[in-house]
């Protein structure tokens, strides 16, 4: 295992124990409120713990693999701590996961703030001009207005669902 593909696995496992134990925590506020084995927060507070506990095991073997390898491989691995790990994030995180991440956190706090159609038009647009890089300006608008045009009629004419 090379030094990047170590780090990776240790960002990687590292944040799904973070994102696990925050779960858990989560998870574990709605069993308080009503707990027993038939409410609504058992199973979400058993799948967190089983979570946490398997990003915890992956944690132990991905740091027992490094160990035995670790000393087959520092003969030929000589890139710094600070490189490592920015090569292992470039892998990891590409710009575009980068990109869709943080669209998709700001379509959850504008859609905190202006509703559905809103910060859906926004989210569509600024995700697809992004991917897009810039081009196909027309086609973005005509899809956005298509789609919520129709979330408009099925959802809420047809279905009769409130949307906020």
């Amino acid at each position: 295992m090379k030094k990047t593909d170590r780090i990776r696995s240790y960002l990687v496992i590292g944040l799904m124990l973070i994102l696990s134990a925050a779960a858990l925590i989560g998870s574990l506020q709605i069993y308080l409120k009503r707990p027993g084995l038939a409410e609504a927060g058992t199973y979400p507070l058993l799948m967190s713990a089983l979570m946490v506990v398997c990003m915890a095991g992956a944690l132990l073997e991905v740091r027992r693999l490094s160990r035995a390898e670790r000393k087959e491989d520092e003969a030929e691995e000589s890139l710094p701590l600070g490189k490592a790990l920015l090569a292992a994030l470039k892998a990891e995180f590409p710009a575009r996961t980068v990109f869709l991440g943080a669209c998709m956190l700001g379509y959850g706090v504008l859609f905190h703030f202006v509703g559905f159609y809103i910060s859906t038009a926004v989210f569509m647009i600024v995700t697809m001009l992004g991917l897009y890089r810039g081009k196909k300006v027309k086609l973005t608008l005509i899809v956005t207005a298509v789609t919520l045009v129709c979330v408009y009629v099925i959802i809420q004419k047809i279905f009769n669902i409130p949307l906020p």
